[in-house]
């Protein structure tokens, strides 16, 4: 994976991929969408990096004692962190809930960018049926007891308590994290075309040429020439500058000009993709998922309807202003 300087530095090029979820997590959509799916669901939403060695609780207003004992015990802690990993490991593409042990819980929800994992949504540490005293008997069996008798039996109430929630209801928060995540790779994706810190003038030259005519035509060749350099040098200069391809940052520019246009209901896909610069919809189709996860149709539906949950929002807040004017014009 390639590092350079994250986007709360001033000077340095654009953040990479993995420094993608550390950025997502301090912007304010993010921290608006935790704080309603926990305090709506009762479940922790947290963001974690790839290959973070912490806890996804961390941090988390929802830690559950039972967690919080298991983080302090060893060898509990590594087995842990072992579940972790492989669940990491086993969620690079789609969701998965699991069951971490003892009938507990455990989702991870990918968030691709460009079909590179940048981060995980993870939610969980919760049980499907009311856990049992056979239940912590079995993580006993599989982890060992703990030498001390009085954190065996704290342990044993505390998993006891863990909280019960219907797998049905579980399922549909699922579902609505793996929209966030959509939304979330979106975001990530603009910040990797807008982040940019002190960079060389040639640089600088090729993104403006680029967002002026990134529906045009444009050639390896015109951006080395717009800098000044030979095509060999620019494409070193280029991605060691921005942490990309100059083919790959045209096309992810190219996608959010698709995207804009599709949220026109007027817009079909065919004109949005050539107006954008793609050459063919062939082409565009297999860009567009790559970039995006998801088809240009699936993401047309979507944003409609996100516009339309909006605009009805709006219309309510408008007609309860109006309510409101003529009760008191009546008094």
């Amino acid at each position: 994976m390639k590092t350079s300087a994250p986007l709360s530095v001033p000077h340095g090029p654009p953040f990479a991929e993995t420094s993608v979820a550390q950025h997502l997590c301090e912007l304010p959509v993010f921290r608006s969408f935790q704080r309603a799916f926990e305090g709506s669901t009762g479940l922790f939403l947290a963001l974690r990096r790839p290959g973070s060695f912490h806890f996804p609780l961390d941090g988390s207003r929802l830690v559950r004692p039972f967690f919080t004992l298991v983080a302090g015990l060893s060898p509990w802690c590594g087995r842990c962190l072992e579940f972790e990993d492989k669940l990491e490991r086993e969620t690079q593409e789609a969701a998965r809930t699991v069951e971490f042990i003892g009938g507990i819980m455990e989702t991870a929800v990918p968030i691709l960018l460009e079909g590179e994992l940048a981060g995980h949504l993870r939610t969980g540490q919760v049980c499907w049926s009311p856990p049992v005293k056979a239940g912590f008997a079995e993580i006993v069996r599989q982890w060992g007891r703990p030498a001390d008798e009085a954190t065996a039996a704290e342990l044993r109430e505390a998993y006891l308590e863990m909280p019960v929630v219907d797998p049905a209801r579980y399922k549909a928060a699922v579902r609505l994290l793996g929209i966030f995540a959509r939304q979330l790779s979106t975001l990530g994706s603009q910040l990797l075309v807008k982040a940019s810190g002190q960079e060389a003038p040639a640089i600088r030259k090729v993104r403006e040429h680029i967002e002026a005519h990134f529906a045009e035509e444009i050639h390896l060749e015109d951006a080395a020439h717009t800098a000044n350099m030979s095509a060999y040098y620019f494409c070193k200069f280029f991605h060691r500058a921005t942490g990309t391809t100059f083919t790959d940052y045209l096309a992810r520019r190219r996608v959010e000009g698709v995207k804009e246009a599709l949220r026109n209901p007027d817009t079909s896909v065919s004109e949005a993709a050539f107006a954008a610069g793609f050459q063919s919809l062939s082409q565009f189709n297999r860009v567009f998922l790559r970039k995006t996860g998801e088809t240009p149709s699936h993401f047309r539906e979507r944003a409609q309807s996100q516009a339309d949950s909006t605009r009805r929002l709006a219309d309510g807040r408008v007609q309860r202003r109006s309510d409101a004017k003529k009760c008191g014009s009546h008094r």
